[in-house]
């Protein structure tokens, strides 16, 4: 949900598929939209694209409709909880099979 300085709604969306998302981090882009950073924990359903649980990047426009979107991890939990525009890293953690990573995508 997006609100003007005296909070009123300017627009409101819904993100995520049919199971349970988790939003850690939101950052307003150079191109006034927004990158969302967090968890997924559905497959393909809803706005949900890959079929793949784990971190989740969203990037929207300025009205909150989703421009592209990655899901980063294997089969277990992680999330991102850190975005920079500026430099256009995030930086998140994931368990799978192999133990903890660390993943910076830039």
């Amino acid at each position: 949900m997006k609100t003007d300085a005296s909070g009123s709604i300017q627009w409101q969306n819904t993100i995520g598929g049919n199971d349970y998302e988790e939003l850690n981090s939101i950052q307003q882009t150079s191109d006034d939209g927004y990158i969302l950073g967090g968890f997924s924990n559905s497959y393909i359903s809803g706005d949900k694209t890959e079929n793949s649980i784990g971190p989740w990047i969203v990037k929207t426009n300025t009205s909150g409709n989703i421009q592209w979107q990655k899901t980063i991890g294997g089969s277990n939990d992680g999330l991102f909880n850190s975005t920079d525009q500026r430099r256009d890293l995030f930086g998140g953690s994931t368990i799978d099979s192999i133990g903890y990573e660390m993943r910076t995508i830039g």
